[in-house]
């Protein structure tokens, strides 16, 4: 064991086997055991800095935990999340909302884009347009009704515009309905 008069140490455990650094108060400390962890602990921030990278690497997993908030940010450039299989956002107490300046892309090379959800599902654009878009057929369906409502006008344009329904079919204006 190595103490200074103020009570910093450093112990060497033969016995448990570990090497331990505190400082006099115990606010702050380090500890090696011999089944190979590190434990680190301070009272109050723990920094890390460098002029270059900093690469951390596991060969199992890497946990992250916090009480309060995780703050990732990139002061100039990215932020990249890649995965060889999944990457999965879960939130269990409210929203998970995300945020963009000038744009939101979402591009998937192979396979579908696919919104699950057991209540409502809001698109909506404070200013602009909304458009979906496919090279291929786009198919709306409703185990219930489908309503379209607009404050001006509804414009219908195809090559061939087909209506189908089961029993009836309903066509009502205030005034005149135009067919030409």
């Amino acid at each position: 064991r190595l103490k200074t008069t103020e009570g910093h140490q450093i112990i060497f455990d033969d016995t448990n086997e570990r090497i331990y650094i505190s400082t006099a108060k115990g606010r702050n400390w380090v500890e090696l055991d011999e089944d190979g962890r590190i434990f680190i602990y301070a009272k109050d921030e723990i920094n890390v800095r460098s002029e270059d990278d900093i690469n951390i690497k596991s060969e199992k997993n890497i946990n992250i935990k916090a009480k309060k908030k995780i703050n990732l940010e990139s002061e100039e450039d990215e932020i990249n999340l890649q995965a060889q299989k999944h990457i999965g956002l879960k939130y269990t107490e409210n929203k998970i909302k995300m945020q963009s300046r000038t744009g939101f892309g979402v591009k998937v090379d192979q396979g579908p884009i696919k919104l699950d959800c057991s209540n409502d599902i809001d698109i909506t654009t404070s200013s602009g347009r909304t458009s979906i878009y496919s090279r291929n057929e786009i198919n709306i369906r409703s185990e219930n009704s489908i309503k379209i409502t607009t404050a001006l006008n509804l414009d219908l344009k195809s090559r061939v515009t087909r209506l189908t329904t089961q029993t009836s079919l309903f066509v009502s204006a205030p005034s005149n309905i135009i067919i030409d």
